[in-house]
């Protein structure tokens, strides 16, 4: 009850449109605990890749744009969401448009608070962790980035950018190795993989500064604009980081 709460007034404390939106929320005097929220129609992420396998360069910009909107509304209200992956992101066909949401706020909290509901425990879905998120270290709104990034490998290349046979080697592999390249498996610019290599830099410290920042980069790179010192970056940490070995086999298999 006390996580639904805490979900309750996290999602109250939204209000943008690739958030989804709550509409109710139970009182004191409510026998139940509820929270009633927007109606959506259409597909998750995870569904949408199942049926499409991959987005194209442009599709991805649209998704990363409408992804940054709403993390970065939740960013400035001092929120973490800590578990965006493609099962938390929702397309919804209504109002004459598509619009992607981000669902979920479970796991969320607040940049200036404790975090007694999940204290020492690893929170989130180990495949889209940060590292820093992994090891159980003090996360940031760039550990949400980070997931942003890993959702983006996902969404181009078809495949998940870190795999393993159990928990252990799934969170090894998002602290201490790099996933294939991307052009391994997809036609993209060289310099989606420049933009990828920031998103999902190890160091926080590395990443992106803020979600607007970010989804700039991915827009840059669609329209070929992407400044020298954007590449400059992704190419420092690349040479620390150098893509792994595709496991996989062949481009496209």
């Amino acid at each position: 009850v006390s996580r639904f709460q805490r979900e309750v007034e996290i999602a109250r404390s939204l209000h943008e449109e690739n958030v989804v939106q709550v509409l109710e929320v139970s009182g004191p005097e409510d026998g139940l605990p509820f929270l009633a929220m927007e109606q959506l129609h259409g597909v998750t992420l995870s569904e949408h890749l199942r049926q499409k396998t991959r987005l194209s360069v442009s599709e991805l910009t649209e998704l990363m744009t409408a992804l940054a909107r709403g993390t970065g509304a939740a960013h400035k209200a001092g929120i973490i969401h800590r578990d965006l992956k493609p099962s938390n992101i929702f397309l919804h066909e209504g109002g004459g448009k598509s619009t992607w949401k981000i669902l979920d706020f479970g796991v969320s909290k607040f940049m200036d608070q404790g975090d007694t509901l999940t204290a020492g425990a690893i929170v989130g879905t180990p495949a889209y962790m940060s590292p820093e998120q992994a090891r159980s270290g003090e996360l940031s709104s760039r550990t949400d980035l980070y997931a942003l990034g890993v959702v983006a490998y996902r969404a181009l290349t078809g495949r998940p950018a870190f795999i393993g046979k159990d928990l252990p080697a799934i969170l090894h592999s998002v602290v201490y190795e790099s996933p294939p390249s991307p052009r391994g498996f997809a036609d993209m610019p060289a310099e989606m993989e420049l933009v990828l290599a920031i998103a999902i830099a190890k160091d926080p410290n590395d990443r992106f500064a803020d979600s607007e920042e970010m989804s700039s980069a991915f827009v840059a790179v669609e329209q070929g604009t992407l400044t020298a010192a954007l590449r400059a970056r992704g190419e420092s940490i690349l040479e620390q980081h150098p893509w792994a070995a595709s496991p996989w086999g062949a481009r496209n298999a």
